[in-house]
């Protein structure tokens, strides 16, 4: 806002609203009746204020408290980036390098990938919104007339997750003119590349939650989070619903969308780090991303969840395709919905174990050994042509500037 200003005197005028405007968060957690609630988390300045009375009084809750910490997180990195990119580093010896026009005007030249300031400000609008509407998602299909049955709510879900997860980016990317293919990997792979490529993606995706299953085992160790009463009622609540609904709301959906979001978008903009970093980076977002289901508090999901993106990452930039990643994804929430939905049979067969229990020894050697199989089929697999080199440049992981 002061950067409009062309004196100190004018600059101090421009920021009397701004600073009016900070002021009243304070006052509002003042008033009674205002609730720290998980839609208030997602709004700033209002969500660190309530936060901060919370702590004082004693009554902050971890998961409306998880919410602001990692919605401010956003918009912080958000704002640094945006700085980053109107002003540059040498801003205040030489002046702007670049105006607002360059951030709200769609650029003539078409972009081979997105930059991180586009990513960070992407993610800022999709974050708060996608919480907002899964939390408030018990309550929209009354708001459009539907029936409140479960699998309307299934069907609602996925419907948000396709507006937000995979449409903002979609969106972001064609109005900043960025080309789709090289952003979101969307070359698809020869059929020949196939007949390693499929047996790959089936057996990591039939091995890799074994692993998934005993990080989570660790994690809950130094952390629990979940109500296993109410993720136990809610499985049996699914199992009323027909397994291909499931299976398209919770394994299909999931996988299209968030890999054209963390194996497209977010990959693609960390193109200036060298591929480990950009593979973990974006990781690290996917598990963040995990952490909060609708308004229910899950700190367990961020190591398996991140362990699955690093080696959905690994797929990605090695195969220099989304599809492989896609397919992946989605065998993998399949073949859990399905064990989750035909528990009560494989519990007579005694193949199931139970809930927070570690794997049989036999289980877990036979998943490695079809685990390395998996990935060297991948590392065997020709990757696809790309216009460049994916990441494009590895300039940052050799320290120079």
């Amino acid at each position: 806002i002061t950067s409009f200003a062309k004196s100190f005197k004018e600059a101090q005028a421009y920021l009397i609203p701004l600073m009016l405007l900070a002021l009243t968060p304070g006052v509002m957690s003042l008033m009674p009746g205002i609730k720290f609630t998980a839609t208030l988390a997602t709004v700033p300045l209002v969500n660190i204020v309530l936060l901060a009375r919370e702590v004082l009084a004693g009554s902050a809750e971890w998961n409306t408290a998880l919410v602001a910490i990692l919605c401010n997180t956003i918009y912080a990195l958000a704002a640094l980036v945006l700085a980053s990119r109107l002003f540059g580093t040498d801003a205040s010896m030489h002046g702007s390098k670049g105006s607002w026009s360059d951030l709200l005007l769609r650029p003539r030249e078409t972009q081979l990938r997105p930059t991180a300031d586009q990513m960070a400000l992407t993610m800022a609008i999709m974050f708060p919104l996608y919480f907002i509407a899964s939390s408030s998602l018990s309550g929209l299909p009354e708001w459009f007339g539907f029936d409140s049955d479960l699998t309307t709510k299934l069907w609602f879900s996925a419907g948000v997750s396709v507006a937000l997860i995979l449409c903002v980016p979609l969106m972001a990317a064609w109005y900043r003119n960025i080309q789709f293919k090289s952003t979101f990997l969307l070359s698809m792979p020869a059929a020949h590349a196939w007949l390693g490529l499929l047996p790959a993606v089936v057996l990591l995706g039939g091995s890799a939650w074994m692993f998934a299953h005993e990080i989570f085992i660790f994690a809950q160790n130094f952390i629990g989070t979940i109500n296993f009463e109410l993720f136990a009622d809610y499985q049996e609540r699914l199992k009323s619903v027909p397994l291909v609904v499931v299976l398209i709301a919770f394994a299909l959906t999931p996988a299209v969308c968030e890999e054209v979001l963390f194996r497209g978008f977010v990959l693609s903009s960390l193109h200036r780090f060298s591929q480990s970093w950009a593979v973990v980076l974006s990781a690290v977002l996917f598990g963040l991303m995990h952490v909060l289901t609708s308004n229910v508090l899950a700190v367990e999901r961020f190591l398996p969840t991140t362990f699955m993106g690093l080696i959905l990452g690994f797929v990605a930039v090695r195969t220099r395709s989304l599809w492989p990643g896609m397919l992946l994804h989605s065998i993998h929430n399949g073949l859990l919905l399905s064990m989750g939905h035909y528990e009560d049979e494989l519990a007579r067969r005694g193949i199931l174990v139970d809930e927070g229990e570690h794997l049989p020894a036999v289980w877990l050697i036979t998943g490695a050994i079809v685990f390395v199989v998996g990935i060297i089929l991948i590392l065997r697999s020709p990757p696809i042509d790309q216009p460049e080199e994916y990441p494009v440049s590895t300039h940052l992981s050799h320290g120079s500037t």
